[in-house]
Formats: C-alpha cells, sequence, structure tokens
C-alpha cells in the first residue's frame, strides 16, 4: 500500500511538472517531437508521469521488499542493514540515470544523427524517442545495482573475493554480450561506455566484499 501510495504521489508530481519534465528529456535530441494519433500528446504525457512515478516509488518499493525477505534472514538483514541497502540502491539508481542521461544518451543520437542525409528528414515520433530513453536509463540503473547484489549475496551466503575475481572473466565477456545486443549501443564506444562501467563496478564490488570480510 505505501509502494502504491508513493506511486500515485509521484505521478500526480509528474503530471504537475510535465511541461519542466519533456524540455529536460528532449535537452539530449535538440529537435522537436511528434505524435501520430489523437491521443499521441495525452498519451506521452501520461507515460512520463507513469514513469516519474515508478521512480518516486522505487525507494518505498525497495525498503518494502528488503523488510519483506528480513524475516527469513533475521541475523543477516538488520532493521539498519535494510535502510542501508535501500539509501545504497536509490544512490547507485541514481548515479546510473545521470550517466546514461548525461553521456550515453547524447552519444548514441549523435551516432544515429551521423547517418542523416540531404534526403532523409528526421520526424522522430514522442513514443518512440520516451521508449529509447526510458531504456537506456532503465539498463544502466539496473547495472549500477551491481555492487549491491554482490554485497546482498554476500549477506546472506559468503563469498571470498578470491572467487569472485576467478568469475571477473565472465563478467568482462558477459559486459561485452550486453552491450552488442543492447538497442542503443550500436557504435563501439557506446558499447565500451557500456561494459567498462560494469566491469568497473564488479571490481568495486569485490573491494567491498573484502572490507566487509
Amino acid at each position: 500500500m505505501w509502494s502504491v501510495l508513493a506511486f500515485m504521489a509521484g505521478g500526480i508530481a509528474g503530471y504537475i511538472v510535465h511541461k519542466q519534465l519533456i524540455v529536460f528529456l528532449n535537452k539530449p535530441l535538440h529537435q522537436a517531437l511528434y505524435y501520430t494519433s489523437p491521443a499521441g500528446s495525452f498519451n506521452f504525457v501520461m507515460r512520463i508521469s507513469m514513469v516519474t512515478g515508478v521512480a518516486t516509488a522505487l525507494p518505498v518499493i525497495i525498503y518494502n521488499l528488503a523488510s519483506f525477505i528480513r524475516p527469513a534472514y533475521p541475523k543477516q538483514l538488520s532493521k539498519k542493514t535494510v535502510r542501508l541497502i535501500t539509501l545504497l540502491s536509490v544512490t547507485l539508481a541514481l548515479v546510473g540515470a545521470l550517466f546514461a542521461f548525461l553521456l550515453v544518451v547524447p552519444m548514441s543520437l549523435h551516432f544515429f544523427q551521423s547517418y542523416s542525409v540531404d534526403q532523409l528528414k528526421p520526424l522522430i515520433a514522442a513514443d518512440d524517442y520516451l521508449g529509447f530513453i526510458i531504456n537506456c536509463l532503465v539498463s544502466f540503473v539496473i547495472i549500477f545495482q551491481t555492487p549491491l547484489l554482490v554485497m546482498f549475496i554476500d549477506r546472506i551466503k559468503p563469498i571470498s573475493p578470491k572467487k569472485l575475481l576467478h568469475y571477473e572473466k565472465f563478467v568482462i565477456v558477459g559486459s561485452l554480450v550486453l552491450a552488442l545486443i543492447l538497442p542503443f549501443t550500436y557504435d563501439p564506444l557506446t558499447q565500451f561506455l557500456l561494459a567498462i562501467p560494469i566491469v568497473l563496478l564488479y571490481n568495486l564490488s569485490i573491494i567491498f566484499v573484502a572490507i566487509i570480510h
């Protein structure tokens, strides 16, 4: 119920400031967006409001999920640990979203625009652009949760840093494969920008686990 209330509050707030949010989201594109159906503008505003609601409810959702799991592991997950997990998760999510929006999105758009010719003029649909932005942000929000996920697993079932180092080669290969298949990483530089944080965050996780141990 708290998660639903947080979502509703965030959605209402998103609707109130939707004009400012549209201007902010449109900054990397530097051109107007279009809609192709009578309800296109309405649907676009509603989607922005819903995305804002989800983003606002994220800390509440994470806290409740961790609290739900806590009774199964009372020794490993104290109330203080649950609050720390929530704070770290939200912080990592914000850093990941900022990294994607400020660096990855502009580079991807620049790559796509470099293939434009005089005979082809862009007429970008608002829904397509918003979907592109959301996919990119969500991908990096999830990727930046890597240290927290590794520490959470270590908290439940301890893993030695040496064993984590052994798995690093698989993480490197996996990050490159992920960079190849995601729909916004067609150019090598953007793929590199995606793969590098995964490897760095995994190594950061190893350092954190070593400190904890």
